[in-house]
């Protein structure tokens, strides 16, 4: 597939690159995709994702800091939310990509089984 735009920048290179580091942890991805219902605190977060309060909190830094989720303050309380609404296209364009290779690859598969 070519694409006709042009080379960002290095300083934006830098960017895209850590907004899809931080994606590039699956207990973030976690993270990510239970905020796609909406926002939540830590605690929620926790009960959804099955990780570790401190884990949580670690890898919501990182999402934060990366511009992917933000963060709101209320009380004693935090609530995460997606900051980014590109992240749901990104979401359903990588998913269903996956899921279409993974479909390619169970029929192959079942080819090879039959021929055996």
């Amino acid at each position: 597939m070519k694409s006709s735009h042009a080379l960002p920048p290095d300083e934006a290179l830098v960017l895209i690159a850590r907004h899809f580091a931080a994606l590039g942890d699956p207990l973030r991805l976690k993270i990510v995709h239970a905020l796609i219902a909406g926002e939540k605190n830590v605690g929620e977060l926790v009960r959804v994702t099955g990780g570790l309060q401190a884990n949580i909190s670690r890898h919501l830094h990182k999402l934060v800091s990366a511009g992917v989720l933000v963060r709101r303050k209320q009380g004693n309380q935090a609530f995460y939310a997606i900051a980014d609404p590109s992240i749901y296209g990104l979401c359903e364009l990588v998913c269903g990509s996956l899921e279409q290779r993974l479909a390619k690859l169970t029929k192959a598969i079942k080819v090879t089984a039959k021929r055996r």
